[in-house]
This record gives structure tokens, C-alpha cells and sequence, in this order.
């Protein structure tokens, strides 16, 4: 059975054949419910009154897509008269209330579980509201807001009001932050470049417990620190799509300066770079992409410890971010041998990063139930260098990782990445999930 939408395009087939591309005379949406008509039609760059563009309407409905407004975005022509048509733009929007199950793992801290609730598409004007709360590993909660197009020509807000309570990697002591951050930025015309600035108060406090093992040769009194921290980033980028690109790259450039508000706070600078390179190998419903990833989380001296860098499957999947034993008061020499070698693998202050990524879509995405829900599969091998300030890149001896894992694409939590990858050190197989996407 011929589907409606395929006999349109058979009919827009055959216009085209007698009379070649239409001239669009009007534009036309359908299937949004709440999402406002001009929130569609701003994303929309063809112009009326000329023939059918197809590189045009391919491009709008990627930015449709972007939006993450979407499950299902169909952008065809519709005849009016001979050498006429209209532009017919037939949306399936995504479920705007969501209550969020969170359970993940993180390599330092282990097991976070709780919940939340997710407001997509608030008035219908494309702002976000999320409130979550979780607990174990990390006891934090968030309360967030975010309008990417709040006044003037794509100028976006943001908000945040968040607390993290969590362990260290390596070292007995438990943080606490508070963060409040304000923010603002500007999307080109034609999306490709976005710059971002913010304004972010912290209140770190960290609090060392017993036993402490007395083999530490860092500062183990209880601090808290009060800092005010402008940040400025700007993203490139000219890929197809966000969330799964086959095409394209992007850039992020990020620098934050940390400006200390009292005497015992530190003031030091950041400067993150990210960069990604899309190709696909092979097209089609189910394509095979390459992707190349590099990296750079730069201080510009000696940071906090609660700042400090570990080359784990944060940055190099296929190794841990803990030591193989947790610390004790009565460490053994053999221990204190073993973590040493860690931290002067592992630990650093700043950090290189390259990744060579194989992505082959297993099961493209597709409606199910309203909810878009795709599955794809991944080779990965990471390489890391960790320097510090007294060490030059140049100097730092590379750690690699290797494995494979999976990528399953969700409604409104993006990507959840499985991860499972080794390493030649030390041969162990080393699990990591998170909800993002590595590039």
C-alpha cells in the first residue's frame, strides 16, 4: 500500500518531470500541536516565490532536528497549479513532560541514582526547564532554564542553580559545590558559529575524612573557596546533525579565568579546546562514519586538587580514574609503590587528547511510540598526554586506550554511551557509561 506521503511525492515527481522544479508560493506546517508556527518557520531558509531548493529544505530540516523539538521532521512539496507548489513542513513533536529515571556510573565515584523531571518546549517557545536530584556517588540537584532564543536575532539565556557533593578519585576527601551561573550567547544566522558568554559564582568546600593515610604529601586541612568565574566560548561548526554527524566538523574554544573572592581562594585560569571531524565511509539508512577527536584542558598555573586531571575514560576510555586498591591508614610499602606509579601516570594538570572513532548505525532512528529510539555501534582508540607546569607536552609520554561500545539515542537524554575498552598496561577490561556523546 502506497503511504500518503509517498504518493505526493509521486505526484510532485511527475509535476517535476513535465514542468521541472516549482515555484513555492506558500509554506505550511502541520503536526505541531504546541510549538509555535514562527519557532518552525524561522528555522525555514527558502525563500517564496522561487523554484524548489533541495539543498535549502535538506538544511532546514537538520536545523528542525537540532532543535531536539522533534521526533519525526517531513519537509515535501504539495501542487497548488501547474508550476506551483506549496512547501508542506509535517512535524511530530517530541513528549514535553518528562519524568527522569537518572542512574549512571562514573569510574571515580561509582553509582549515582535518582530522578528528575524535564519540561521540553515550555510555552512552546522552545525553553527547557529541568529540575533533578540524585544520590549515592554524586548527591547533587539542579535546577536549570534555558531559552536559545530569548530576544533580538538568536540570542539565547541561560541559568543555573545546582550543588555536587562528591568523593575524589584518589584522595580521601569529599567536595561540596554550589554554583549559581547566569548566561547568554549569539547563534549565527546560519548556525554554524555560536558564541556564549556566562557568569558563574562557586562556593567550594572541601572537607578531608579519617583515616588519612599518611603517605600524602599534599595539604590535608579542610578549605573553602569563594570564586567568581566570567567564561567565554565560541563553537564551529558545519555538521549535519548533532547528535549523530556523518558530515562535517566543530570547534569549541573555551577560556575561563577563575578570579578567587577571598584571600585563601586560588585565582588561575582555563582554556579548554575541542575540535571533531566527521566523514561517512558508506551512506545510506545505516552509514559508516569515521571521527577524529582532539582535545586540550589547559591552566595557566598549579590548580586546587579538586581540579586535578585524571587520564581515565574521561579522557582515555579503556582505563579506570581510581587507583586499583582505595587508600587506607596502614597502606603497605607495596601500595604506596602502586600509587605512586599511578599519580605520576595518571594524575596531571593538564591534558591532550586525540581519538579515533568507527561509528556503524545498527539500527537507524525511527518513531517508536512517538519517541525517536536508534542504536549504533562503535571502535574506538584514545590516546592522552598529561602535562603540568613544569613539564612541556613535548615531554609527556602518551597514555592509550582502545575497545568498543555502543551508542543508544534517546528522547530528551540525547546519548547513552556504553563504553567497554582496554589498554596494554594493564590488560584488564575496564567498563563507562555516560550520557553524552565522546566529540
Amino acid at each position: 500500500m502506497i503511504s500518503r506521503l509517498s504518493l505526493v511525492l509521486l505526484q510532485a515527481g511527475l509535476l517535476w518531470a513535465q514542468t521541472g522544479p516549482p515555484i513555492i508560493v506558500r509554506i505550511v506546517i502541520e503536526g505541531n500541536v504546541v510549538t509555535r508556527d514562527h519557532i518552525i518557520l524561522r528555522e525555514l531558509f527558502h525563500p517564496l516565490l522561487q523554484k524548489f531548493d533541495s539543498t535549502l529544505v535538506r538544511d532546514g530540516q537538520n536545523r528542525l532536528y537540532n532543535l531536539k523539538l522533534f521526533e519525526s521532521v517531513a519537509i515535501y512539496t504539495r501542487p497548488t497549479i501547474p508550476g506551483q507548489a506549496e512547501l508542506v513542513v509535517q512535524v511530530v513533536e517530541t513528549i514535553r513532560i518528562i519524568p527522569l529515571p537518572i542512574i549512571y556510573y562514573l569510574d571515580d565515584v561509582g553509582w549515582s541514582y535518582g530522578g528528575g523531571v524535564s519540561y521540553s518546549n515550555f510555552r512552546g517557545l522552545n525553553e527547557q526547564l529541568v529540575l533533578s536530584k540524585t544520590f549515592g556517588g554524586e548527591n547533587t540537584y539542579t535546577f536549570a532554564f534555558s531559552d536559545p532564543w530569548f530576544m533580538g536575532n538568536q540570542i539565547g539565556v541561560a541559568s543555573q542553580v545546582a550543588q555536587i557533593f562528591r568523593g575524589d578519585p584518589v584522595y580521601p576527601f569529599r567536595s561540596q559545590l554550589q554554583l549559581l551561573v547566569l548566561g547568554m550567547g549569539k547563534t549565527s544566522r546560519n548556525k554554524t558559529v555560536s558564541v556564549t558568554g556566562e557568569l558563574r559564582w562557586e562556593r567550594r568546600q572541601v572537607r578531608w575524612l579519617d583515616p588519612i593515610a599518611p603517605f600524602f604529601t599534599v595539604d590535608t586541612s579542610d578549605y573553602r573557596h569563594r570564586m567568581f568565574r566570567p567564561k567565554v566560548e565560541v563553537i564551529w561548526r558545519t555538521t549535519d546533525i548533532w547528535r549523530d554527524p556523518t558530515t562535517g566538523f566543530r570547534v569549541s574554544l573555551t577560556l575561563a579565568p577563575v578570579i578567587g573572592l577571598d584571600r585563601q581562594s586560588p585565582s588561575y585560569t582555563l582554556l579548554w579546546a575541542r575540535g571533531g571531524w566527521f566523514t561517512a565511509l558508506r551512506r545510506g539508512t545505516r552509514p559508516l562514519v569515521l571521527g577524529i577527536g582532539l582535545a586540550v584542558a589547559h591552566h595557566d598555573q598549579q590548580t586546587p586538587l579538586y581540579q586535578r586531571q585524571y587520564l581515565g575514560s574521561g579522557w582515555v576510555r579503556g582505563h579506570a580514574e581510581r587507583p586499583p586498591l582505595a587508600p587506607t591508614q596502614t597502606a603497605e610499602p607495596a601500595y604506596e609503590d602502586q600509587l605512586r606509579d599511578y599519580l605520576d601516570t595518571y594524575q596531571t594538570t593538564n591534558v591532550a587528547n586525540a581519538s579515533l572513532e568507527l561509528r556503524q548505525t545498527l539500527v537507524p532512528r525511527r518513531l517508536w511510540q512517538q519517541m525517536e529510539v536508534g542504536l549504533a555501534g562503535i571502535l574506538f582508540v584514545d590516546a592522552g598526554w598529561g602535562y603540568g607546569p613544569g613539564e612541556p607536552l613535548g615531554q609527556a609520554q602518551p597514555v592509550i586506550g582502545y575497545g568498543t561500545g555502543l551508542r543508544i539515542y534517546l528522547p530528551v537524554v540525547n546519548i547513552l554511551a556504553l563504553d567497554l575498552g582496554t589498554n596494554p598496561y594493564d590488560g584488564r577490561w575496564h567498563f563507562h557509561m555516560k550520557v553524552t556523546h565522546k566529540f
